[in-house]
């Protein structure tokens, strides 16, 4: 295990990479591009997950995509519909697992054993994203959903003009 994390992290150290941050500033994704086909074709990625979903919320992705988990693993929280409501079942992927997700597949991540790193294939972009709430039933859009929090949407300028999280 430690000899694929560490060509994982060789490999990651000669990327172009995305970090992407959380509610405090803080990275809990590292997204390191080995194929870049663009949106109407597809990705291919190495993550480094350095911490679950902060959010209670479970998303959905844009794309179809199968993901390979490499190095330590996590839970996933994935909604499920059955003819008497919804429901959100937990299953637990080790190194060497598929998940397999569709646009319409809601999830949410919490690391297993610390920092996991997975290769990801994506196909085109379909849809937007956005989040599902458990307690309510209630969907929104991504940026709707950032600003209930809150925050301002990436790419949008604060009040300030300062870039957004």
């Amino acid at each position: 295990m430690d000899l694929l994390r560490t060509l994982c992290e060789r490999l990651a150290a000669r990327l172009p990479v995305q970090r992407i941050s959380g509610h405090d500033g803080s990275t809990y994704l590292e997204r390191y591009t080995l194929l870049n086909l663009g949106p109407t074709r597809g990705r291919v990625y190495l993550h480094r997950f350095l911490r679950g979903d902060e959010d209670r919320e479970l998303h959905n992705h844009p794309w179809y995509a199968i993901s390979l988990i490499l190095v330590a693993g996590y839970l996933e929280e994935r909604r499920r519909w059955t003819p008497e409501g919804d429901r959100v079942d937990v299953r637990r992927y080790r190194p060497g697992r598929f998940n397999v997700l569709a646009p319409h597949t809601f999830h949410r991540v919490e690391l297993d054993r610390g920092p996991c790193w997975t290769l990801i294939a994506t196909g085109p972009v379909v849809q937007s994203w956005g989040f599902w709430d458990r307690g309510t039933g209630r969907y929104l859009p991504w940026r709707e959903f950032v600003r209930a929090k809150g925050m301002v949407p990436r790419g949008e300028a604060t009040v300030a003009g300062a870039d957004a999280p």
